[in-house]
């Protein structure tokens, strides 16, 4: 009678099999030059799924697949193939097409969802949308924005310009004006974060998540999209419920 298998081997062969019961149903054969390219679909809802890193791994060390399609932009997934030399194909939420079809939303798409990742992740095209039904009557300008937004310089704010006005001096946060209704605060969480940039401080456990107010949250993902565009006075305006303030609202472990 044959041995049994250390607990150690079999959660590897377990977590093995879970990679290959995730991608194995969705794989499709891309021809290409050189005799072809394996691919996959690479989807994420389920329970228990191995963490990117060990699909990416797993996918570099032990396949031959070398071209993943996600159906998101997962800042997570995007690290975890960094240097595996597998080609990534991204994609547009479908709740995100209506306002794709603003070519200032288009070029901040991809300022936060593409040109963090790249070159060290290979990402090879932009899908807008997947099975679109609901929003087709702003497919079309979707995806027409894309590619003028991913060749032409990102410099356009995300929301209605105004005069630019340079940050000068010290520092400046961007923070809810006084009397912002909490549904357009709520909005523009919904957008900040909708682009891809990181949000979690504000959920559950993250060190910004208290006080558990949309007001508190506003402010937190406001002043993460005004740091990380180009400091220009413009980026805060958010359909004019954001101001500007020299102090700055860092508390505890929560810093803005």
């Amino acid at each position: 009678m044959a041995s049994p298998l250390p607990p150690s081997r079999l959660l590897a062969l377990t977590s093995t099999a879970a990679t290959l019961l995730l991608l194995l149903p969705t794989l499709i054969q891309i021809k290409g030059a050189k005799g072809g390219s394996i691919g996959v679909n690479y989807g994420t809802v389920a329970d228990n799924l191995p963490p990117p890193s060990k699909v990416a791994q797993f996918l570099s060390d032990s396949t031959i697949i070398n071209r993943v399609r996600l159906f998101d932009a997962n800042p997570e997934i995007l690290r975890a193939f960094a240097h595996t030399g597998i080609s990534l194909t991204i994609t547009v939420p479908n709740d995100q097409i209506p306002r794709l079809a603003k070519p200032n939303f288009a070029e901040d798409w991809i300022k936060f969802n593409v040109q963090p990742y790249v070159p060290a992740t290979d990402i090879i095209r932009v899908l807008v949308g997947n099975e679109v039904l609901a929003t087709a009557n702003k497919l079309l300008i979707a995806q027409s924005s894309i590619p003028r937004a991913h060749h032409g310089p990102v410099e356009a704010p995300v929301l209605p310009p105004k005069s630019p006005s340079p940050v000068t001096g010290g520092k400046k946060w961007c923070l809810p004006k006084t009397g912002a209704d909490s549904e357009a605060l709520q909005r523009n969480i919904d957008y900040v974060c909708g682009m891809g940039l990181d949000c979690g401080p504000i959920q559950e456990n993250g060190p910004c998540f208290a006080p558990n107010t949309v007001r508190a949250h506003a402010a937190y993902v406001m002043n993460a999209y005004f740091q990380a565009t180009d400091g220009n006075d413009y980026d805060c305006d958010f359909d004019q419920t954001g101001a500007l303030t020299t102090m700055d609202p860092s508390y505890g472990k929560c810093k803005y």
